[in-house]
């Protein structure tokens, strides 16, 4: 047995008018979708508790880590997706570069080439000089990973992020961002705990001299954000420990890398392609790595970036247009290659509203196909599962129901 887990990210969605009262996934055209969906399985879990997860929190909830022992903070997976070297008592975030306007924050993702921001990260590189050493990197259209170094003062995870719209759950030695709505209103990094008050500073001055630079030299974005700070890594077995399993992961955000590679699972790096005009593109060097690997691994796991991104644009069109295209390409080579007593799963890291533009705590659809589960009359989408599912009250318990199915 094999298991094909495809996490489509932001997947969930709410019902849109313009699309006759129908979710972007109900109204997408499905057929390889619909043949898998003849002999499944729905579930309508949350992904945690009632919060709104970010993208770290559902993965690794999807992966059956629960979030709330393992997740040590979103900075630590970007950097080392990022190929970053992170060490004892480092302090690692994410970043994006966003415009403000006056003390509004106009937006937090500034659409940029890989030159342009290359070139930024660059000349932050070359002129800024900090007490403490650092380390940034570049990775994807607005975004990136930075690292501070350890100092003789020791960081802390206790920190607020400058960016609006995520706040976090701390559970002993793990952090659990969420998402919620808030106002735009430009920010300073706040301690959390006394023990914080040094690295919110030290943050607060780097964002000062960052911005400074992107003021100077009329870079377009002029506004750096942080979020997400963490110190490293939670003890925890890797995925082939708990689960006996030899795992490949096809993703190319450094998110996703990041997670793959603390779980210990093999990652087949590849170019991630987020312009959704070259969706194509992207979907069919997934579908192709998928190919390559069929034999060699008991399990693996796809990520398919664009969905969120088009639902933080409110592009519900294009987003059902993008889960027709993960139709075609990704089920369409599953439905090719998979056995009879293989198992295909559909899943999703979190739910993003189309019209909200943002994550919500929905409970999320889940589809589980195998050859041997009883015949399904419903289509696959939000309602159907919500109509007829079974039992599983948190995405985290997905992947040992599954192989107890196997036993």
């Amino acid at each position: 047995m094999k298991i094909f887990y495809v996490i489509a990210d932001g997947l969930g969605d709410d019902k849109i008018k313009e699309l006759g009262n129908r979710t972007p996934l109900e109204f997408a055209i499905k057929p390889n979708l619909d043949y898998f969906s003849i002999h499944s399985k729905y579930f309508f879990p949350k992904v945690i508790d009632n919060l709104a997860p970010e993208s770290d929190v559902g993965v690794l909830a999807n992966l059956s880590y629960d979030p709330r022992l393992y997740d040590p903070g979103r900075g630590y997976f970007e950097a080392i997706g990022e190929d970053m070297n992170v060490e004892e008592g480092d302090l690692a975030l994410r970043f994006n570069l966003g415009i403000v306007k006056g003390n509004t924050v106009e937006s937090v993702r500034t659409q940029l080439t890989d030159d342009e921001l290359k070139e930024i990260v660059d000349t932050i590189k070359k002129e800024l000089t900090f007490p403490i050493d650092f380390d940034i990197k570049e990775g994807k259209v607005y975004r990136g990973a930075i690292v501070f170094k350890k100092s003789k003062t020791p960081f802390s995870m206790y920190v607020s992020n400058n960016e609006p719209g995520y706040k976090f759950k701390f559970f002993k030695n793990a952090k659990v961002g969420y998402a919620f709505k808030d106002n735009k209103k430009i920010r300073k990094i706040k301690a959390l705990r006394k023990d914080a008050i040094y690295t919110a500073k030290i943050l607060n001055e780097f964002i000062d001299k960052v911005n400074s630079i992107l003021r100077k030299h009329a870079f377009k974005p002029n506004y750096l954000f942080v979020r997400d700070a963490s110190i490293g890594p939670i003890d925890h077995p890797s995925f082939e420990e708990k689960f006996g399993l030899k795992a490949l992961a096809i993703v190319g955000m450094p998110l996703e890398i990041g997670i793959s590679k603390y779980l210990g699972m093999k990652v087949a790096k590849i170019e991630e392609i987020e312009d959704f005009e070259r969706v194509e593109e992207d979907l069919s060097i997934k579908a192709n790595a998928l190919k390559r690997n069929y034999n060699k691994y008991d399990f693996i796991y796809i990520h398919i970036k664009q969905t969120d991104a088009a639902s933080h644009l409110g592009l519900f069109v294009e987003k059902s247009n993008i889960i027709s295209k993960v139709d075609e390409y990704i089920f369409g080579t599953l439905k090719e290659i998979v056995k009879d007593d293989d198992i295909v799963v559909f899943s999703c890291d979190h739910a993003t509203s189309s019209l909200k533009k943002i994550h919500t705590s929905s409970n999320i659809p889940v589809m589980v196909s195998s050859s041997s589960f009883p015949k399904n009359e419903l289509k696959f989408g939000e309602k159907s599962t919500k109509l007829k599912h079974e039992k599983l009250k948190e995405i985290k318990d997905l992947i040992p129901l599954l192989l107890k199915h196997d036993e």
